[in-house]
């Protein structure tokens, strides 16, 4: 006599078959948020001072007069920035208090002959374009998604006076 296999409950199988498709699809949601996050933030962390970037707009700021850091004289400019892109010059209306803060700090920490050594150079610009991007990184956004990169490019000096 042929002896009979039992098969066992067909619900259990299904129960089982259900719970590792759940399983699957956890998994495969799970990786697909790793791999976008890493993604979306390797985009966002794009270092654009190896780029060339265009200088679109020019906005003019108003004078500075600070003392040298050594107390000796006083330190008197007059700055252009070069501005990558219309929405810089807003942001930077928006924060005109903190980008002369920014710029008095970096001014008031030189001493006369720092200040026309690194003007000379052109240190003192790329100090000074470099804080600003710092400083307005929240406002200025910009970035991978809207094609842009908002950024102050250039920083020129119109009047540089140090006496």
């Amino acid at each position: 006599m042929a002896e009979e296999v039992k098969t066992g409950n067909p619900m259990i199988k299904y129960l089982i078959v259900a719970i590792l498709g759940v399983i699957g699809i956890i998994l495969v949601v799970g990786i697909s948020f790793v791999v976008a996050k890493r993604v979306f933030v390797s985009q966002n962390q794009i270092d654009t001072s190896k780029f060339k970037i265009p200088e679109k707009v020019k906005l003019q700021l108003e004078e500075f007069l600070v003392p040298t850091s050594d107390n000796n004289g006083i330190i008197k400019v007059r700055i252009e920035l070069g501005l990558s892109e219309t929405e810089v010059s807003i942001a930077i209306g928006q924060k005109l208090g903190l980008v002369r803060d920014s710029v008095n700090k970096i001014l008031v920490s030189k001493s006369a002959q720092e200040a026309i050594a690194d003007y000379q150079s052109g240190k003192l610009n790329e100090e000074i374009r470099i804080k600003l991007n710092e400083d307005l990184k929240q406002e200025l956004g910009g970035g991978i998604f809207d094609g842009k990169v908002k950024e102050i490019v250039a920083v020129y000096f119109l009047d540089f006076l140090v006496q």
